[in-house]
């Protein structure tokens, strides 16, 4: 509440007209910041949702894997790499962070396949290889990630599978976990912004 000395003559009517009309130039700041504001989270928003295609080929280096395929309820056909070692002990699905692929995920993946267990690493929709529309933050990729752990489980049958997700990966493996325990029966875990210390906790 503003409070006003009682003026006489010339000096109330100036002060009326600037109280009057204090509040508009207010209100266009405040409508100009907030549209601003608006648009960059809109365009920022885009930005992150915004597929992320590319090229990817075989593994680079003394990394070997597989390129595999197979199809997802999200709608796509899945892209990933498999690597098997001589003697099979489990099977470690391996989900990418958001805008990333399935390279992000090399060193996990050859921690775990140097103990004795096959990874799959998959490209989610619209990352990588496999096509998509948009990113949706865990609600299109969890049919991914189960469609990951069908694939090992059809490779693989009566093998253990273990799932290893980062950020968005870890989403995915949350959003499908209640109803794979159900379906697969697998012995699923799934970790959060984890590196390679939650590969060894597999690999133990």
């Amino acid at each position: 509440m503003v409070t006003v000395p009682l003026l006489t003559g010339r000096q109330a009517v100036r002060t009326e007209k600037h109280l009057k009309g204090w509040p508009r130039p207010v209100m266009r700041v405040v409508l100009v910041m907030f549209a601003s504001g608006v648009g960059l989270a809109y365009f920022f928003g885009w930005r992150l949702l915004a597929p992320v295609p590319r090229v990817i080929g075989p593994p680079a280096g003394e990394f070997s894997a597989e390129t595999v395929s197979f199809p997802s309820d999200s709608g796509t056909m899945i892209v990933g790499w498999l690597s098997e070692p001589p003697r099979v002990r489990g099977a470690v699905l391996l989900l990418h962070p958001v805008r990333g692929d399935r390279r992000s995920m090399v060193g996990q993946a050859e921690f775990l396949v140097a103990r004795g267990y096959t990874t799959l690493s998959i490209d989610f929709q619209a990352h990588g290889e496999s096509p998509g529309e948009q990113i949706t933050m865990g609600h299109l990729e969890a049919l991914d990630a189960a469609a990951g752990v069908a694939y090992l489980r059809d490779r693989y049958p009566g093998m253990p599978v273990a799932v290893i997700g980062r950020s968005l990966g870890g989403a995915a493996h949350v959003n499908f976990h209640g109803y794979a325990r159900v379906e697969y029966g697998d012995r699923i875990l799934h970790f959060l912004e984890q590196n390679l210390r939650a590969a060894r906790l597999i690999a133990q």
